[in-house]
């Protein structure tokens, strides 16, 4: 008898814990790094957990905030570092970020950086020690990355242009049927051409291009991809003005729910096994 309860409740104990593994939510945090941009995926894993990705670090003064905020969510490595485009407010934590965490791939856009090389040492540096990297590789649209019920679809670039923030990567995350569109610093443009090559559909959540800049988030875009939900990653009182108002009026005009890390701080949206989400914030 004693033998049996203890198989009994050795069963339970196994059926709970695979019960909280398979319920565990995917969570997307988008951090309040100031000027730039970082975000942490963490795709739910029934035998590990959580697999853990960043897109962007932000500029050189987030590598420490990225780190702190990775610690408090008990990440001692990361799976992916994907890094959208190389201006400064979207890849300067790299260098310090990698030495402070274990990366096991880092992908980019493969932005022609020649012309940049003579302008700003911080693009030798990033030449010589991301490119270089036997981690790193270039990505293009059609790549697409998949982990458990995760998927992460490259959209664009198809092509590089003369515009680097028309050239960064537009990422699709899907996770059962719940979608975020992650726009990074993609402008009307890249809209265009989205639209114009039937990339993009209705999604639950989208991540605003360009900080919210007047380029960015048109009406026609809009009316194609049908958020619920958008983030701004901003910072407070910005030199640019961002984001801009128009943009914040054809968000709301569309009856979009806007979220920004300049108000909100660090955002957080975690989404159920049936799709359902919440996103919550630390302001």
């Amino acid at each position: 008898m004693k033998t049996l309860l203890t198989i009994v409740c050795f069963s339970i104990l196994s059926l709970s814990f695979r019960a909280q593994a398979e319920q565990s939510p995917l969570k997307l945090h988008f951090l309040n790094v100031g000027e730039g941009s970082a975000a942490i995926v963490q795709s739910p894993d029934p035998n590990i957990g959580y697999i853990n990705s960043l897109i962007d670090v932000g500029n050189p003064s987030a590598a420490i905030k990225i780190k702190n905020y990775l610690e408090t969510q008990q990440i001692s490595e990361l799976n992916s570092i994907y890094l959208s485009h190389p201006h400064l407010d979207h890849i300067g934590g790299i260098f310090t970020l990698l030495q402070l965490i274990n990366t096991k791939e880092i992908y980019d856009n493969g932005e022609d950086l020649e012309s940049a090389l003579k302008e700003n040492k911080m693009f030798r540096w990033y030449k010589e020690e991301v490119r270089q990297d036997k981690r790193y590789k270039a990505l293009r649209a059609n790549s697409m990355h998949s982990t458990s019920k995760t998927t992460l679809e490259i959209l664009w670039p198809e092509e590089l242009t003369q515009d680097w923030n028309t050239n960064s990567l537009v990422m699709l995350l899907t996770y059962n049927s719940f979608k975020c569109l992650i726009m990074n610093d993609a402008n009307s443009e890249t809209e265009a051409q989205l639209i114009a090559r039937n990339r993009i559909s209705d999604v639950d959540l989208l991540i605003v291009g360009h900080h919210g800049a007047q380029d960015a988030s048109s009406n026609e875009f809009l009316d194609v991809v049908k958020p619920e939900a958008a983030i701004i990653s901003v910072n407070k009182d910005n030199y640019y003005g961002h984001p801009s108002d128009e943009t914040i009026n054809r968000l709301r005009n569309h009856g979009v729910r806007v979220y920004r890390t300049d108000r909100d701080g660090d955002i957080i949206a975690s989404v159920l096994e049936d799709s359902s989400y919440k996103i919550e914030s630390t302001l």
